[in-house]
């Protein structure tokens, strides 16, 4: 079960920031979903984004491990998959996969 941060009752989940965009990219997915606490990032931003390496690398590569079926179940309801508008600047960092870039 999602384990809850001692401030959670004064940050008031689901009247936050909903101005927001959140993109996640691979670690952030496949924890949250390890937490149990992926569902849980809808309540916090008006808009959750994944890159087209995000699915591919934890959805298609990742098939049966954490997260895959999580992020699965939510593309289209509620996570909604973006090709980024411009590059990384320098390609991003080196030995990170594409869905971490």
């Amino acid at each position: 079960m999602c384990q809850q941060h001692p401030d959670a009752g004064r940050l008031r989940l689901g009247v936050g920031p909903t101005w927001m965009i959140a993109v996640l990219d691979s670690n952030a997915v496949i924890g949250l979903a390890k937490g149990e606490c992926l569902d849980q990032v809808r309540r916090l931003f008006r808009e959750v984004l994944i890159p087209p390496a995000v699915r591919q690398e934890v959805v298609e590569e990742g098939r049966g491990r954490a997260g895959a079926r999580e992020l699965q179940g939510a593309l289209g309801d509620w996570i909604r998959e973006e090709a980024a508008s411009a590059p990384v600047p320098g390609g991003g960092a080196p030995g990170l996969s594409a869905g971490d870039h």
